[in-house]
């Protein structure tokens, strides 16, 4: 636990995703410490897992979504703020 948390501030200095992975495993650390049992530990890891794979598949379709109004802005002719005027 204390390797991951102190590698989360570097790793987010290097890429956010190597941040997020630092304090996933800290996160997951910390649960399985916590827990009384092994069944509650392997209950909450699995929701901690669900939640990430909730909040990873939120980001791809944003990035989708925003990749794919670029694409439609770029077609029609319109100009974005970061192309200017």
């Amino acid at each position: 636990m204390l390797i991951a948390a102190l590698l989360r501030w570097p790793a987010q200095q290097r890429h956010n995703m190597l941040g997020v992975a630092a304090l996933t495993a800290f996160v997951m650390l910390l649960i399985d410490l916590a827990a009384n049992t092994r069944q509650e530990a392997l209950l909450f890891l699995g929701a901690r897992l669900l939640d990430t794979i909730t909040g990873c598949l939120f980001a791809l379709i944003a990035l989708l979504l925003t990749w794919t109004g670029m694409m439609i802005i770029r077609k029609s002719g319109w100009r974005t703020a970061r192309e200017g005027r």
